[in-house]
């Protein structure tokens, strides 16, 4: 895949090493790159950027991980959001996943990782944001028909595909 300036990419990462070292290879690969050391300038920056991937480190708040993931869900639903974690604790993982993570990259990760979950998760957003457009349109079309509901939706769909 070759990488796109629009693409926004947010790293949050605890480690200044290993955020400046992500964010030198992305800046490399043509990519829009912010990064960020705290919980706080997460959110800042989050409100006032479009991102369409976070790399979020499991230890960048002193809150549960789950919370922050979820507040970055909320300001963008279609948001992929890659945890890096150098100590994974599976039932974390797991509850990461079920909040709406995307993907995982251990620490220490190689170029071929990165690599890997970028593109994927680029793809994944690309994807989320289509179809939040589709079913919007969606929507809007039962509006101005006055149908609604899961017939109308489905009726919609069979039409429009």
């Amino acid at each position: 895949m070759t990488p796109s300036i629009n693409k926004k990419i947010l790293i949050a990462e605890k480690d200044e090493m290993i955020r400046n070292d992500l964010k030198e290879y992305l800046d490399n690969l043509q990519y829009d790159v912010t990064a960020v050391g705290s919980e706080n300038e997460l959110k800042e920056i989050m409100v006032q950027g479009n991102y369409s991937v976070v790399f979020l480190d499991s230890y960048l708040s002193q809150k549960d991980m789950i919370d922050v993931l979820v507040e970055l869900k909320q300001i963008d639903s279609a948001i992929s959001v890659i945890l890096i974690s150098g100590e994974p604790d599976v039932n974390m993982i797991l509850k990461a996943f079920r909040f709406g993570a995307d993907d995982l990259l251990i620490k220490p990760f190689v170029v071929d990782d990165i690599n890997e979950v970028i593109a994927k998760a680029i793809n994944q957003y690309d994807s989320k944001r289509k179809q939040r457009a589709f079913w919007q349109n969606i929507k809007k079309v039962e509006k101005l028909l006055g149908c609604h509901g899961i017939d109308a939706e489905k009726e919609l769909y069979d039409a429009i595909v």
